[in-house]
C-alpha cells in the first residue's frame, strides 16, 4: 500500500458520542464532548441505555453534517448462489466441466503461439511412443503428504495421532495431466511441480517415453480472460475493505472495532474528508469470533469442538448485528461469510441467514453475499474471496505470497483450483462457476496476515489491481482502494 495513517485513542481520551439514524437521509448527526463531562444519560438507538455527553448549550456548535457519495452498484454473484441443492452428482463432473469450459481458450492460444501447428492431440491415450506433441487435460498432482479421508476417520477413532502440517509439498509429489480418455505422468527438469497445484487446465507440450510417461518441455495456462475496458470516474470514490473482524472475543480489546465504526460513520476526521468519499465497506468473512474466543466456549459439547472447531456464541452474534447496524445507517456493507462464519463449510458459501441479524438485515444497505462475491461498482469489476483459496494453496506450493497466488490465478482463469481436491466445494454439475469468463479491474482476498496491493497487466491490455486484505484482529487495519486512482491506503486502528 502506497499511504498508511494510524489512528490512536486512550481509553481516558475516548470520547462517546449519539449518532441520529435515520434511515432515509443521506448524512449523520454527531455530537461529541469528552467523557468527564457527562452529566447524565439517553435512550440511544435500538432502545439501549448509553452514556452521552449533553453539553445542551453547545449542541448547535458541534453538529456536523456529513455528505457523503453514493456510487452506482451492482451485484453480479449470482452463478455462485445455490437454489437447488443436490448432492447426487460425483466430483468429477466439476473437472469435466472445467475442462470442457477452458480448452476452446488454450487451443486458440495454441494457434497464435504456434501459428504452423505444435503436434496437437485431442485425447491422451492418442499420444505415441517418441512422438513430440501438445495435448490440454487437468493438472493432478498427487500429493503423499495430502489429507486423506482414512486418515481423518483413523484420527477421529484415535487409531494414530496425525500431526497438522502447514504444507502438504515434498519431494515425493509427481504430476499427472488427465482428460476425459486417460491419464498420462508428466516428468522432466522443466516441470516446477512444486509450484503447480491439481485443477489447473494446461495445454502440455513434450514427448512420450517409452514407459509411457510425458516428457515436458513446455506448459501453456489459459492467461487472463478478456476483460472490460476501464471506466473513466471523474471523482474520488473509495471502497473500504476489513477482514477477521471476530467481534465478539470478549478477552481481546474491542477498541480498534469502535474506532473503525467511528471512523466509518464520519465520527473521526473532517465532513469533506475520506470518510465522506466512502462508497461502501466490504466485510471479507470471519466477522463472528471463533468458538474458543468465546467466554463459554469450555461448556460446549467435546464433540462440536471436534467436528467443527469453530462457531459462534449468541453473544458475538449480537455484537455483530450491533455494530453492522450502526454502520449501515450511513454507508452499504457488503457481509461475506468465511470459514469462522455460522454458514455452510464447502465454497461457495452462501449468505448468511437474515435471522442472525435482525437489527441490521433490516436495512437495505446490508447485504449478505456469496463467498465467492463478484460486484461492480461505478462500472469497476471487482472480484474476491474470504481467503479460504489463497491460503489453501499456500498448503498446496512452495509459494507462500498471497500476490503471487492471486496472479497465478488470473494466469489459470480459475478462481479456486484445489476445489474440491483439498478445499471443498459444492459439486456443480451444469458448470464449473470458478472459471473466470471476464477478468475483473480488481481480485481482492481476505484473511492475510498483511496489507499488500500490486498491479498486473495482460497481453491483451487487461489492467488487475490484486489486493490482499489483512486480518484486522491481528493488524487492527482497514484498507482504503481509490477507484479513480487505483491508490491503495491503510489505516491502521491502534490502542
Amino acid at each position: 500500500p502506497q499511504d498508511c495513517t494510524e489512528l490512536t485513542c486512550s481509553r481516558e481520551d475516548f470520547t462517546r458520542r449519539r449518532i441520529d439514524f435515520s434511515r432515509h437521509s443521506s448524512f449523520i448527526h454527531t455530537l461529541s464532548t469528552p467523557v468527564g463531562d457527562i452529566e447524565g444519560q439517553l435512550t440511544g438507538p435500538m432502545d439501549e441505555k448509553m452514556d452521552v455527553s449533553l453539553p445542551w448549550s453547545h449542541i448547535g456548535d458541534q453538529i456536523k453534517q456529513l455528505d457523503r457519495i453514493v456510487p452506482t452498484y451492482e451485484r453480479d454473484d449470482q452463478s455462485f448462489v445455490i437454489s437447488d441443492k443436490s448432492y447426487q452428482h460425483q466430483y468429477s463432473e466439476i473437472y469435466f466441466k472445467r475442462l470442457t469450459a477452458l480448452r476452446p481458450v488454450l487451443l486458440a492460444r495454441l494457434d497464435d503461439l504456434y501459428p504452423d501447428g505444435c503436434g496437437l492431440v485431442d485425447r491422451i491415450l492418442r499420444l505415441e511412443e517418441g512422438q513430440c506433441a501438445t495435448v490440454v487435460g487437468t493438472l493432478f498432482k498427487d500429493m503423499p503428504l495430502r489429507p486423506s479421508v482414512l486418515a481423518e476417520y483413523a484420527k477421529e477413532k484415535a487409531i494414530l495421532p496425525l500431526p497438522k502440517l502447514a504444507s502438504y509439498v515434498s519431494e515425493e509429489d509427481t504430476l499427472v495431466l488427465e482428460d476425459e480418455s486417460g491419464r498420462v505422468r508428466l516428468i522432466g527438469g522443466k516441470l516446477d511441480k512444486n509450484n503447480l497445484v491439481t485443477g489447473i487446465i494446461a495445454a502440455v507440450v513434450g514427448t512420450t517415453k517409452e514407459n509411457g510417461e510425458l516428457e515436458v518441455s513446455e506448459i501453456i495456462f489459459p492467461d487472463l480472460a478478456p476483460q472490460a475496458p476501464w471506466p473513466t470516474l471523474e471523482d474520488d470514490v473509495y471502497v473500504a475493505f476489513v477482514s477477521c473482524l471476530r467481534i465478539g472475543n470478549e478477552t481481546s480489546n474491542g477498541l480498534p472495532i469502535q474506532l473503525l465504526g467511528d471512523f466509518l460513520t464520519g465520527f473521526i476526521g473532517t465532513p469533506e474528508g475520506t470518510p465522506a468519499r466512502i462508497g461502501m465497506l466490504v466485510v471479507a468473512g470471519n466477522t463472528f469470533a471463533r468458538l474458543k474466543d468465546v467466554e463459554g466456549a469450555d461448556k460446549v459439547s467435546t464433540t462440536w469442538k471436534k467436528k467443527k472447531d469453530i462457531g459462534s456464541s449468541a453473544h458475538a452474534t449480537s455484537e455483530v448485528d450491533m455494530f453492522l447496524s450502526e454502520l449501515v445507517t450511513c454507508l452499504s456493507v457488503d457481509l461475506m461469510p468465511g470459514f469462522e462464519d455460522p454458514t455452510n463449510f464447502n465454497i461457495p458459501q452462501q449468505p448468511l441467514n437474515p435471522l442472525l441479524l435482525h437489527k441490521s438485515s433490516a436495512f437495505s444497505t446490508l447485504r449478505a453475499v456469496t463467498n465467492p462475491h463478484q460486484f461492480s461498482l461505478n462500472g469497476v469489476s471487482l472480484l474476491g474471496t474470504s481467503g479460504e483459496n489463497v491460503n489453501d494453496m499456500k498448503k498446496c506450493t512452495a509459494e507462500g505470497r498471497p500476490l503471487a497466488l492471486l496472479e497465478k490465478l488470473l494466469m489459470w482463469r480459475h478462481l479456486c483450483p484445489t476445489a474440491p481436491d483439498t478445499l471443498g466445494c459444492y459439486p456443480f454439475s451444469e458448470k464449473d462457476p470458478f472459471v473466470m469468463e471476464s477478468c475483473p479491474h480488481i481480485l481482492f482476498v481476505g484473511g492475510q496476515p498483511s496489507a499488500e496491493s500490486k498491479i498486473v497487466e495482460g497481453p491483451t491490455g487487461q489492467r488487475v489491481l490484486l489486493l490482499c486484505v489483512p486480518d484486522f484482529s491481528a493488524t487492527a487495519t482497514m484498507v482504503l482502494v481509490n477507484m479513480r486512482t487505483l491508490e491503495v491506503s491503510t489505516t491502521v486502528f491502534g490502542a
